[in-house]
């Protein structure tokens, strides 16, 4: 699930993204939701660098043994390091 942290500003003037993983049940557009930051990418949009939160719901249980990027796995690491 893709969103941005409100009332928060990125230094292209755009609201800071985060990026929930593991999200299994669809989250109704413009809903807030409490997350835990597991860490932080670094990706080029329109030529600048924009960093993306990445998080998992704080009140999902099946995501308590995620605690940084890499307890997400071999695929998202294969996906998103290239």
């Amino acid at each position: 699930t893709y969103g941005a942290v409100p009332t928060t500003w990125e230094l292209d003037n755009d609201p800071l993204d985060i990026m929930i993983m593991n999200v299994t049940e669809s989250l109704v557009p413009g809903s807030l939701v409490e997350a835990r930051i597991i860490g932080v990418m670094k990706f080029i949009d329109g030529g600048e660098v924009d960093d993306t939160i990445i998080a998992v719901l704080s009140s999902d249980k099946r995501s308590d043994h995620i605690q940084n990027v890499s307890d997400l796995g071999e695929h998202f690491e294969k996906e998103t390091n290239k």
